[in-house]
């Protein structure tokens, strides 16, 4: 029997942390995430992972579809937050934006 692949996600993340799967790590909490891909990295990984946005879950898991906060306070181990970027919609803001950008 073939050894299964894990997926680029999966990859990419212990790769960045040096963890590699095993056992239940602790529990995780990925907020503004609908796709499930980052949940599914962590939980690939040994974490009791959950994600959280106001969009379903385009992968079945765990998932909780309403606001973040009221999942904060839950006994996370850690939380990755990952909010859309909508970029500044005046012209003096935009301008200030890309004064800053390196």
């Amino acid at each position: 029997m073939p050894d299964k692949q894990p997926s680029t996600a999966t990859a990419e993340l212990n790769a960045v942390t040096g963890i590699g799967s095993g056992a239940w790590l602790g529990r995780v909490l990925v907020a503004c995430e609908y796709s499930g891909t980052v949940r599914d990295a962590f939980a690939a990984l040994g974490w009791d992972a959950w994600s959280c946005d106001l969009l379903p879950s385009e992968k079945p898991g765990n998932h909780y579809q309403g606001d973040v906060r009221d999942m904060l306070g839950q006994g996370w181990d850690i939380m990755v937050a990952q909010p859309p970027y909508s970029p500044p919609k005046s012209r003096a803001s935009s301008r200030r934006w890309r004064r800053i950008q390196p």
